[in-house]
């Protein structure tokens, strides 16, 4: 007799919940979406910005700003006027987010 035989088998409802539990795993994944470190700059603070990278090693990556990127408000967003359509990100290039900061113009 087989070992396979001599366990008893799993009820259908438990087999249902493992590979349901594993497809989550794997759909929850995206090589594609990676942390990078950027310079200590509160504008960029919980925002997304494009970036070139200089340096990467097995577990990080650096960039630095481009002079002329977006930087995009991920999560909070200001009040929406009357009549605005929700849904859309906000979006400020980051040269004129260090003017203001700056108090240049």
């Amino acid at each position: 007799m087989e070992r396979s035989a001599l366990l008893s088998a799993l009820c259908c409802l438990q087999k249902k919940q493992r590979t349901k539990d594993l497809s989550q795993l794997f759909h929850s994944y995206n090589p594609y979406d990676h942390k990078v470190l950027v310079p200590k700059d509160p504008l960029l603070m919980g925002k997304m910005v494009e970036v070139n990278i200089y340096e990467a090693g097995k577990h990080f990556m650096k960039g630095q700003p481009v002079s002329d990127a977006r930087v995009y408000t991920a999560s909070i967003t200001r009040p929406l006027a009357k009549g605005e359509v929700s849904g859309l990100t906000e979006e400020r290039p980051y040269g004129q987010m260090v003017q203001e900061r700056n108090g240049e113009k």
